[in-house]
């Protein structure tokens, strides 16, 4: 049973990285946040073998290359490659994770907006806070 639920899980981070590698590849990439590429990062080399690990956020947006068919027919792939993976691991769960892109057709234009933390600390549980409003 373990063998079984491991090689869903892997058909589907292969179908994933398959996505991932075709957008890289194949299509326009419009605007991107740094450190949230479409794509897998290589974690670790042992013994010839790369291990890459699954990006927790994918923040661009993409142009799609023609129609679109060839990112469709990968994307519902690996669509069906999770639901087949989370059958087998007696997950009920149909949401998508946060990582999934999201098509829109005939857009016109896009506004993009980013904020970055200025500073950022640790709080010990417990710990009162005070937050003041800046104008």
């Amino acid at each position: 049973m373990a063998k079984e639920h491991s090689k869903f899980w892997a058909t589907f981070f292969n179908k994933e990285q398959a996505l991932l590698d075709y957008v890289n590849a194949s299509c326009e990439l419009l605007d991107v946040v740094t450190g949230c590429e479409p794509e897998y990062k290589k974690f670790s080399e042992f013994k010839g073998v790369t291990v890459t690990k699954a990006p927790m956020y994918i923040r661009c947006i993409v142009g799609l290359p023609d129609d679109g068919r060839d990112f469709e027919l990968l994307y519902s792939e690996m669509i069906e490659s999770l639901m087949k993976a989370r059958e087998a691991d007696n997950q009920t769960s149909t949401k998508l994770l946060n990582r999934f892109p999201v098509r829109y057709d005939n857009v016109s234009s896009i506004t993009t907006r980013t904020n970055r933390a200025i500073k950022s600390f640790a709080l010990k549980p417990d710990t009162e806070v005070i937050l003041n409003k800046v104008m």
